[in-house]
């Protein structure tokens, strides 16, 4: 009921609904743009005139319990570095966090995700003793691939195994925490306008040993940035 209120008070301002994440709403005018992301009871609102963002913020403030945290730097575990030059976004602290909760805290770090020999199946290991850890950590490295997507093929290939887990799919989760732990990786947004739109695509065509399935992989850039990427069995 929160949300529907805060959607319909949103609406009435002038925004629009996204057709695509019901948890982002947008106002574009000729020369102003403005987007309104809440998830939960955490927003964020981006906009081109900033007189313009506080006069919305007040209108609000009218209507719900805002508190205005200022410019951002945190936001659901991402982390929020503002430079000259642009805007990079990592997940710094959220993987430290990671890495001490299972135990690899001081780990030795890793060039590559996994290791191209070796190929993962529900045949392979003796069974896995503890699924709640496996789970928790392979969700976490789910929310890792929204600012390390080099890590997205990695993360896909362990997570088909949470019917069947083996000590063979725990080493290879391991192998995923000391790369990322090896990386400062994130992702860059620059200034700028950017128009071009190009995609590459991969796959490992029949790769999977149980089914013979295949895993395909695609990165969507506008300009240099990337704004869309995915790997899917």
């Amino acid at each position: 009921m929160w949300n529907k209120r805060l959607a319909d008070v949103l609406l009435s301002l002038g925004f629009l609904g996204s057709k695509t994440d019901s948890s982002l709403f947008y106002m574009l005018n000729a020369d102003e743009k403005f987007f309104y992301l809440v998830y939960v009871d955490d927003i964020l609102l981006l906009g081109s005139n900033s007189a313009h963002i506080a006069a919305l913020i007040s209108k609000l403030q009218t209507q719900f319990a805002i508190r205005d945290l200022g410019k951002l730097s945190y936001f659901l575990g991402i982390e929020a570095n503002w430079t000259h030059e642009g805007l990079h976004l990592s997940h710094g602290k959220y993987v430290t966090n990671l890495l001490n909760r299972v135990e690899m805290g001081s780990c030795g770090p890793v060039s590559t995700q996994t290791s191209s020999s070796s190929k993962l199946s529900t045949t392979d290991g003796s069974p896995f003793h503890d699924q709640t850890l496996y789970k928790s950590t392979v969700g976490a490295l789910q929310y890792l691939t929204y600012t390390i997507p080099d890590i997205a093929y990695a993360v896909n290939k362990v997570s088909h195994f949470m019917h069947c887990l083996l000590d063979s799919h725990w080493v290879a989760i391991k192998c995923i925490l000391r790369y990322v732990k090896a990386t400062s990786h994130g992702l860059f947004l620059s200034h700028g306008s950017y128009t071009l739109v190009h995609g590459y695509s991969d796959s490992d065509w029949g790769g999977d040993i149980d089914d013979r399935k295949s895993t395909t992989r695609f990165t969507i850039f506008l300009g240099s940035h990337l704004i869309s990427w995915a790997s899917r069995k």
